[in-house]
């Protein structure tokens, strides 16, 4: 397409676009004959701007005509492709030019010549817009020369007038402006058409490259071991290497002119097919799994790779196939499915058998805590009635003293009992991590004091002395569970009272060990043999007490152990033979810094068979064990306030309560028949009787137990064997509440 005149002053210069104008080969010639015609010019003008001697007329033009092609031709070549500096020194020629026409006055002619020379040069070299710049700049020095003369500024040359002149070289500057545009432009358009054929040539070449590098790399796939196919376009086979024919059989002989379908095992539909040939025709190659069949019939998984080769005009012209025989791969990965499907068949052999271990351990547990919430039941049920009646006993007012004796007896051994009981439970709940500890701030003053106070009747009994270094004279708070707390304490206390020495001392000490306090229990006792301190932590073992006069279980430091390490401490201790032993318990400082004291349980003294009441409260009590019924018997009678009901099942205890109305109830809760949970919630929906207050008596001495009561609805839980003050003062706050409702 020809090259506009717009696109001719909006084009780079002509240095810019093609630098390969001058030949390097015949660059140091022409720089040589350059440099010998700058130097005779430069001293040929030399000598006519300052000799004396006036030259010829001819020798002027020749030695100007001569300097501007010499100046030309050194722009030309020396700084092609350097357009900034050309234009520079095309700039400096024509000013010179123009200061040389002002004031040589001989020189004015011939040196003018020089302006059209520049503009045609300085035109082709720098581009179109230089050429403009160059004419307009000539035009306005011709016509400023021409007006000097006219007005007598500058000296006119004869005979030559000087519009005359000026005309004259004007419209030479025009003439030289139109042919170097035209040079350019026919320069363009040869040179744009030049460079259409050289890009057509290098993309051909570059296609051809490609081509050639495809084919060399087809022929060295052809020499390697993996099967190697080449079609023509209409996919007729033309070529087969080696390896090809020993993986299907058929040898170049068998295939040649043939097409790949020869090779079809049936396994694939024609939707596989044609989604094969839309993704060569689409993105000019395929790859996948395929499976074919050799020439001895057999079919086998294939690895298959087609490339489609193509021409400079993007048709194509070969079909470049490789494949792969993957059929050890296949069979592999058939073993790997087998091993995993054989895998997951034993995880989920192992899975079972854990969840069935899981589930035994489970119901073991389950049967475990049913066998203790059964042993407990059991054993406080006759539990309950030796220790009621002893207690009984020992209220009555004219008992001899041998009686009282045998009573305390029965008391005590009850009591040891109801321990065993209660460490066998702690034990168990602490071994299955039922255990709940309810954390607060305890002031170790108050509970080491309390403790003290608890176990001084036991060490009066012993003749053993108490000494405490614990009033450090500030208030030492530890984070623990203050109830469970104090069991360790007074456990401690008790083992250092009974394995004492007679006549002995124990010493309760507290102190500050950076961010933990450490409890300490000494006593003045034989102190216990190195060889047996192995086993001073193992449940039910009393390393050799057991057939002695002090009594214990064996459980109770176990227990403690376990305690103080839920509360986040430490227990240990140290002893020597024939010195004795201290236990310390060592546990967290408390953050708080306003401690608060726990409401300590008091004793509620059991009022006298004459105490005056000014009412009577039925209390209906349904137990079905007739000895607990007797008991309980016995026990309301020392206050007159109450009158007891009883009642031997669920069913009889709810007609009697809609028939008496009592104040409240005492519920068993492991009855025949209908529960106590059952007949609560009989007794609940009833308007007769929901209003009534019904307490649970039970056996069961469970924390779940407790919890799941009083979640249903009783009021309070008590549980057996009955201690009297306490029972008391759970019924009497309870009818206080009643009282206080009705008045």
């Amino acid at each position: 397409m020809p090259i506009t005149w717009t696109q001719i002053f909006t084009e780079k210069s002509p240095l810019d676009l093609h630098p390969e104008l001058i030949d390097d080969k015949h660059m140091a010639l022409l720089r040589v004959a350059i440099w010998v015609l700058l130097i005779g010019t430069g001293l040929f003008m030399g000598i006519l701007l300052l000799g004396p001697v006036r030259v010829h007329q001819w020798r002027i033009y020749a030695a100007t005509a001569l300097m501007t092609l010499a100046a030309s031709a050194y722009f030309t070549l020396r700084y092609r492709g350097a357009v900034p500096t050309l234009r520079l020194l095309a700039i400096g020629s024509w000013v010179l030019t123009t200061v040389v026409s002002f004031v040589g006055e001989g020189l004015r002619t011939p040196i003018l010549i020089s302006y059209p020379v520049i503009l045609v040069f300085g035109g082709w070299l720098l581009g179109a817009r230089a050429c403009l710049h160059f004419f307009i700049a000539s035009c306005i020095a011709v016509i400023g020369l021409a007006v000097g003369q006219q007005t007598g500024f500058i000296k006119p040359v004869v005979p030559v007038s000087p519009p005359m002149m000026a005309m004259a070289f004007l419209i030479m500057l025009a003439i030289s402006a139109l042919l170097t545009l035209y040079l350019l432009r026919l320069f363009q358009d040869r040179y744009a058409e030049m460079r259409r054929l050289n890009d057509e040539l290098q993309q051909s070449l570059h296609i051809g490259e490609q081509r050639e590098e495809e084919l060399r790399i087809a022929a060295t796939a052809f020499e390697s071991h993996e099967a190697m196919m080449i079609t023509d376009a209409q996919v007729k086979i033309l070529r087969v290497n080696q390896a090809f024919t020993e993986c299907t059989g058929y040898t170049a002989e068998d295939v040649l002119g043939q097409s790949p379908t020869l090779f079809k095992s049936g396994r694939h539909g024609l939707d596989f097919y044609h989604h094969m040939w839309n993704s060569i025709e689409t993105t000019g190659g395929w790859q996948g799994e395929i499976w074919n069949r050799r020439k001895n019939g057999d079919i086998y998984p294939v690895l298959l790779s087609i490339s489609a080769v193509k021409d400079e005009h993007g048709a194509v012209t070969h079909y470049i196939g490789s494949h792969f025989d993957i059929t050890e791969q296949k069979h592999a990965e058939a073993q790997i499915r087998e091993l995993n499907t054989g895998l997951e068949k034993r995880v989920a052999e192992r899975t079972a058998e854990l969840e069935n271990a899981r589930n035994s351990a489970l119901a073991a547990d389950r049967a475990k805590s049913d066998f203790l919430a059964s042993m407990s039941h059991e054993i406080r049920t006759p539990l309950n009635a030796i220790l009621g009646f002893s207690q009984l006993i020992n209220m009555a007012p004219d008992l001899p003293e041998e009686a009282k004796e045998n009573a305390q007896e029965i008391g005590r051994a009850g009591q040891h009992l109801l321990v065993l009981i209660n460490e066998v439970l702690d034990l168990a709940r602490i071994e299955a991590n039922h255990i709940e500890l309810t954390f607060e701030s305890v002031p170790l003053e108050t509970l080491l004091a309390d403790c003290l106070a608890m176990i001084k009747p036991i060490a009066d009994k012993h003749g053993i002395e108490l000494h405490s270094l614990t009033g450090n004279g500030h208030a030492t708070v530890v984070r623990a569970d203050y109830v469970r707390l104090r069991q360790v304490v007074i456990n401690l206390l008790s083992n250092a009272i009974k394995y004492n020495r007679p006549g002995g001392a124990v010493t309760l000490a507290c102190k500050t060990l950076g961010s933990m306090v450490r409890i300490s229990v000494a006593d003045s006792g034989p102190g216990i043999p190195e060889h047996k301190q192995i086993h001073l932590f193992n449940a039910f073992d009393r390393m050799g007490k057991e057939g002695g006069t002090v009594e214990g279980t064996g459980i109770g430091l176990v227990i403690s152990k376990r305690l103080v390490e839920a509360m986040g401490g430490n227990i240990g201790f140290k002893s020597a033979t024939g010195l004795g032993s201290t236990f310390w318990v060592d546990l967290p400082l408390s953050e708080s810094d306003m401690p608060v004291q726990p409401e300590l349980p008091t004793a509620s003294t059991v009022p006298e068979a004459n105490t005056p009441q000014s009412a009577r409260h039925k209390v209906l009590y349904v137990e079905d064990n007739a000895t607990s019924l007797r008991l309980m018997q016995k026990i309301i009678e020392r206050w007159p306030e109450m009158e007891l009901l009883g009642a031997p099942t669920a069913e009889h205890g709810i007609e009697q309560a809609r028939r008496e109305l009592p104040a409240l109830i005492l519920m068993d809760i492991n009855l025949p028949g209908m529960d106590g949970y059952e007949a609560l919630a009989v007794l609940k929906a009833d308007p007769m009787t929901a209003h009534i207050p019904v307490i649970a008596l039970t056996a069961n001495a469970m924390k779940n137990e407790k919890d799941k009561a009083l979640t249903a609805g009783f009021s309070a839980f008590v549980t057996k064997p009955i201690d009297l003050a306490s029972l008391y003062d759970t019924l009497r706050q309870t009818l206080d509440t009643l009282d206080k409702q009705m008045a």
